[in-house]
């Protein structure tokens, strides 16, 4: 039996900058800081330079499951 619950969660492949922050109870500005500094705890896909991100599901639900970012949470309060 595993030692903690996990969420089951139906997820899309990728979505978009406010999709993800929605997700992660964050602002969409917070990941833009973490893509552009590369500190966050998980980083997106560029669809092209200076273009839109995409950020992978299964980071996003990884994220929700083995933690939830408060040491970056109390250190980036964007």
């Amino acid at each position: 039996m595993p030692s903690k619950m996990t969420k089951q969660i139906d997820f899309p492949i990728m979505v978009n900058t406010a999709e993800a922050a929605r997700a992660l109870g964050r602002t969409t500005q917070t990941l833009r800081l973490w893509a552009c500094k590369g500190t966050g705890p998980l980083q997106p896909i560029r669809v092209r330079q200076g273009g839109p991100l995409a950020w992978r599901g299964d980071d996003i639900l990884r994220l929700l499951n083995d933690g939830d970012g408060s040491e970056e949470k109390k250190g980036n309060r964007s």
